[in-house]
C-alpha cells in the first residue's frame, strides 16, 4: 500500500512510498454531493461527471492540496454543520486521464501482483480439490475492482459470482450489480437472498446492534453458502471466496490475513487479493478501467452497505435520509416501534435513535417477545428447565447429542458424550418442563444450548451451513436431524447460547463490578513507568516521593488486582516477574490473567466486550449497565482506556487499540494478541485449572465452550481462535511434555495439566528459559 501527495498540475493525487505523504483514506467528491449540502452557496463548480474535488478521511474537502472546508456532524434527523475554510471559489475538475497516466507505473505493479495472487491461489485450492471458487459481490467500490480483477485472472467458466441482496440494500446497490451483469455478460451471476425477508427477521431477532450483527450472518452469509451447495449439487462442499476486504478499512479488518482458511466457515477459505490496497489505489483503478461504480460514491457516501446498520456513521445517515429515503423508511419505522417498547418517552424516541442508542443494544428489552423463554435450576445436582414456549422438537434437537430411549411418555434416557443419563418431560399449555438426573457442569452447558434450540429456533439456517455432514436440515417450521449422518460433533450448537436468536435476546450486564473498586484506580491505569519503578524499588516505592498521592493510590490497586503485591508488600508472583522485566510481552500477559480474575472491571471486559469490535468510550460506558452512576462508569472506562494507553496490553498484545484525535480517544478496539507467547497461554490454563477448582484434566471443546464457569480460556483472555489455540497446545505438549500432554486424536480432544505443578511454576520455566 503506498501513501499520496496531493498534485497541483492534475488537482488530483500521486502515489509515493510509504514513507513520505499522506496516509488518509480518501474519496472523490462530485457535484451531487456538493449539491445535496448546499456548496453552490459559496462556491462555483461544473455539474460534470469528473470529480470536482478530494474527501480526506470522509469529511475534510481538499481541493489543491489545500483543506478548504470541514463537515461535521449529521445524521438521520440533523443537518452536518458545514466549516468553509475558503469560500468564493472556483473548481475546475480533477484531469482524471492525466492523474491515471503519471501513476500508471505504481499500479502496473499493484495490479501484476494481484493478478498473480489470484491466479496462483485459484491454482493452489484447485489441485486440492476444491469444489467451486466464487466472487464475494456487494455493489461496493471494492467488490467492483475485485471482480474485475478476477475477472481478468481467471476464465468465466473458473468461478461464480454471488450478490448476498440483504433485502435492506440502496437502490444504487441494485443498479451497480444490474449494471455489472450487463458488463461482464458472460460471467454466471447469482442472486442468494435468506428465505425470510427483513420485517421477519428484525422482529425475531430484535434490531441488529454493534453487539448483536446476526443479520450478517442470516440475510449474508447463510444464504451464500447455500446458494453454493445449489449451485454445486452436494451438500458437503469446500469453497474458494474471493472477497475485498481491505486492511485500511478499520483496526478488526487489519488483523486479517490476505489468506484465512477457514476463520469463518469451515467449508470456506477466504482469499483477499486488494487486502493491503489503499481507497487512493482502488479509485485510480477504478477511473483507470473507466468501470461504472455505485452512484451512492457521488453522494457523499465512503461505504455502501444496507440502508439501517448498527455500524453506520452518522455520515452515511445523513446521506442516506436525504438521497435514499424510501430506502430506509420501513427500516426505520421498525425501529420506532421498537424503540417504544422500552422505557424510552415516545417525545425522546427520535432522540434517542438520532444518538445512536439502538446501536448498543444488548439484550432482547426492544422485542415484545424479549422474555427469558427458559428458567433453569439446578436442585442437588439435577437440572431442571422450564420452557414457557416451545418453538421446536426437543427430540430432534436431542439427537445431535446421541441416542434417546423412550420408557414411557414422561421418563427417557439420553445419550450425551457417550454416556447416558435419566430425565423426565412434562407438558405444560405452551411449553415444557424438563428434568435431567445429575449431570456433569460440562454436559448441563451442552444441553443449555439444546434447550435455548427449542426455545428459541426460527429456522435462519445459520447451524445448517455449519453441519459438516449436511445432518442438520431446516426450514421455516421444521427441523430435521439424520442420525445416520450425524457425527455429534456439536458445530450446530458452537456459538454462544447455542443459538443466535438466544443471544440476541439475552440480557448482559455490568452487575459483576464492584463500585468501590471501579472508583479504586483513580481513573488512572496501570502504567509500565509505575510498574518499572516497583520492580526496581519493591516495597521500598511507597516511602519515596515518585508518584503523587492519587497515583499511589492507584498503583497499590494495580498490583493488588495483578497479584503482585498482597497488603503492599511483593509476592512470589512479584518476584518473579520483577525478573522476567517490565519490557517482556509476557509479563503483561500475565498480568492480564491475573487481572481477568482479580479486577472485576478487567473481568467485566474480558466476558462481555467483544472481540473484534470497536468502540468509542460513551458506547463502553453505556454497555455496563445503568446499575452504577454516569461518575462511577465513566471513572471505570477512563482507567480502562489509561491502562491501554500506558501499558504493552494496549498496541502490542491488541487487547485495546486507541484511535486518537489528538490526545482525545476516539475508538478502542478489541482485536487480539497476533503473535501470543506459548508460555503465556501455559500460565493461562493453569489459571483456568486452579480457578475451576484444580481440574487439571480438561477437553478442548469444555475449555472453549466456558460459559457459566469460573475459569477464563485464552480465547477470551486474548482472542486467539480455537484452531490457534489447539496448535498452541500441541507446541506446548512436544517442548514441555513436563507440563501438558495431548490426544487430539479423531474425536479425542483431551488435555491433561501436571497436578503437581501450578501457574507460579509456569513463571518458573520462562525464568529458566530466559
Amino acid at each position: 500500500m503506498y501513501n499520496y501527495e496531493w498534485d497541483p498540475e492534475t488537482r488530483g493525487y500521486l502515489l509515493v512510498p510509504f514513507q513520505s505523504g499522506f496516509q488518509n483514506e480518501v474519496r472523490p467528491v462530485f457535484y451531487e454531493e456538493l449539491e445535496l449540502l448546499g456548496f453552490s452557496k459559496y462556491w462555483k463548480y461544473p455539474k460534470t461527471d469528473l470529480p470536482l474535488l478530494w474527501a480526506e478521511g470522509v469529511r475534510r474537502y481538499v481541493y489543491n492540496g489545500e483543506v478548504v472546508a470541514v463537515a461535521q456532524g449529521g445524521g438521520f434527523f440533523s443537518e452536518p454543520q458545514i466549516d468553509f475554510r475558503v469560500k468564493d471559489l472556483s473548481i475546475e475538475p480533477v484531469d482524471i486521464d492525466r492523474m491515471v497516466e503519471k501513476n500508471k507505473g505504481i499500479m502496473s505493479l499493484l495490479v501484476q501482483k494481484a493478478l498473480e495472487f489470484i491466479y496462483n491461489t485459484h491454482l493452489r485450492y484447485k489441485r486440492r480439490n476444491y469444489d467451486i471458487s466464487y466472487v464475494a459481490f456487494s455493489g461496493g467500490k471494492d467488490s467492483l475492482v475485485l471482480l474485475d480483477l478476477v475477472q481478468r485472472a481467471l476464465s468465466p467458466d473458473e468461478f461464480v459470482v454471488i450478490f448476498a441482496d440483504t433485502g435492506m440494500e440502496i437502490d444504487s446497490t441494485y443498479s451497480a450489480v444490474k449494471k455489472a451483469q450487463e458488463k461482464w455478460d458472460k460471467l454466471r451471476f447469482y442472486i442468494a437472498k435468506s428465505h425470510y425477508s427483513p420485517e421477519e427477521t428484525w422482529k425475531e431477532f430484535g434490531p441488529p446492534s454493534r453487539i448483536h450483527r446476526w443479520c450478517c450472518s442470516v440475510h449474508k452469509t447463510v444464504p451464500s453458502l447455500l446458494k453454493l451447495r445449489e449451485i454445486v449439487g452436494k451438500s458437503n462442499i469446500r469453497a474458494l471466496v474471493f472477497d475485498g476486504v481491505r486492511a485500511e478499512e478499520s483496526d478488526s479488518r487489519a488483523n486479517y490475513s490476505p489468506i484465512s482458511e477457514g476463520k469463518k466457515h469451515f467449508i470456506q477459505v477466504n482469499c483477499r487479493p486488494i487486502f493491503e490496497w489503499s481507497s487512493a489505489e482502488i479509485f485510480l483503478y477504478i477511473f483507470e478501467r473507466n468501470l461504472l461504480f455505485n452512484s451512492a460514491y457521488r453522494h457523499g457516501m465512503h461505504r455502501v452497505g444496507c440502508a439501517v446498520c448498527p455500524m453506520s456513521s452518522n455520515w452515511k445517515e445523513y446521506i442516506i435520509s436525504k438521497s435514499y429515503n424510501k430506502d430506509m423508511e420501513f427500516l426505520l419505522g421498525f425501529l420506532k416501534e421498537s424503540v417504544s417498547n422500552t422505557d424510552v418517552p415516545p417525545n425522546k424516541i427520535t432522540d434517542y435513535i438520532k444518538h445512536g442508542n439502538w446501536k448498543k443494544r444488548a439484550g432482547g428489552i426492544m422485542l415484545e417477545k424479549g422474555f427469558m423463554k427458559v428458567l433453569e435450576l439446578v436442585d442437588d445436582d439435577r437440572v431442571k428447565f422450564l420452557i414457557r414456549e416451545t418453538k421446536t422438537d426437543i427430540f430432534e434437537w436431542l439427537k445431535v447429542l446421541g441416542n434417546t430411549i423412550r420408557y414411557s411418555n414422561s421418563e427417557y434416557e439420553q445419550e450425551i458424550l457417550i454416556e447416558y443419563y435419566k430425565f423426565w418431560i412434562g407438558k405444560m399449555e405452551n411449553g415444557l418442563f424438563i428434568e435431567f438426573e445429575a449431570l456433569p457442569k460440562a454436559h448441563i452447558r451442552i444441553l443449555r444450548k439444546i434447550i435455548n434450540k427449542v426455545a428459541y429456533c426460527v429456522g435462519c439456517k445459520n447451524c445448517m451451513v455449519e453441519c459438516p455432514t449436511s445432518a442438520l436440515q431446516i426450514d421455516k417450521d421444521h427441523i430435521f436431524v439424520d442420525k445416520a449422518k450425524c457425527n455429534h460433533c456439536l458445530s450446530c450448537v458452537d456459538i454462544e447460547k447455542g443459538c443466535l436468536v438466544a443471544r440476541s435476546l439475552h440480557t448482559t450486564g455490568g452487575k459483576e463490578m464492584s463500585e468501590k473498586l471501579c472508583k479504586d484506580y483513580r481513573t488512572f491505569g496501570l502504567r509500565k513507568i509505575w510498574l518499572d519503578l516497583y520492580f526496581n524499588m519493591k516495597d521500598n516505592l511507597w516511602l519515596s516521593d515518585k508518584l503523587g498521592n492519587k497515583q499511589y493510590e492507584s498503583l497499590r490497586m494495580w498490583l493488588r488486582d495483578s497479584g503482585i503485591t498482597n497488603e503492599n508488600k511483593i509476592t512470589f508472583l512479584g518476584e518473579k516477574l520483577s525478573k522476567l522485566g517490565s519490557h517482556k510481552s509476557l509479563t503483561w500477559a500475565i498480568i492480564w490473567s491475573e487481572l481477568a480474575y482479580n479486577s472485576p472491571l478487567i473481568k467485566w471486559y474480558v466476558i462481555y466486550v467483544n472481540w473484534g469490535g470497536r468502540y468509542t468510550k460513551k458506547e463502553l460506558i453505556e454497555m455496563i449497565g445503568d446499575s452504577y452512576s454516569i461518575s462511577t462508569r465513566d471513572n471505570a472506562i477512563t482507567s480502562l482506556i489509561e491502562l491501554f494507553r500506558h501499558s504493552p496490553l494496549g498496541n502490542d498484545l491488541g487487547l485495546g487499540v486507541l484511535e486518537l484525535k489528538g490526545r482525545q480517544v476516539s475508538n478502542i478496539s478489541k482485536l487480539g494478541w497476533k503473535d501470543p507467547e506459548r508460555i503465556a497461554i501455559l500460565y493461562s490454563l493453569y489459571k483456568y485449572a486452579e480457578a475451576e477448582d484444580r481440574k487439571y484434566n480438561l477437553t478442548l471443546s469444555e475449555l472453549v465452550d466456558d460459559d457459566e464457569k469460573k475459569g477464563l480460556n485464552p480465547i477470551r483472555l486474548f482472542g486467539i481462535d480455537k484452531s490457534e489455540l489447539k496448535r498452541i497446545i500441541q507446541g506446548l505438549s512436544i517442548d514441555y511434555p513436563d507440563f501438558v500432554r495431548v490426544e487430539f486424536i479423531k474425536d479425542l480432544d483431551n488435555i491433561f495439566l501436571n497436578e503437581d505443578m501450578k501457574s507460579l511454576s509456569v513463571v518458573d520455566l520462562a525464568l529458566k528459559e530466559g
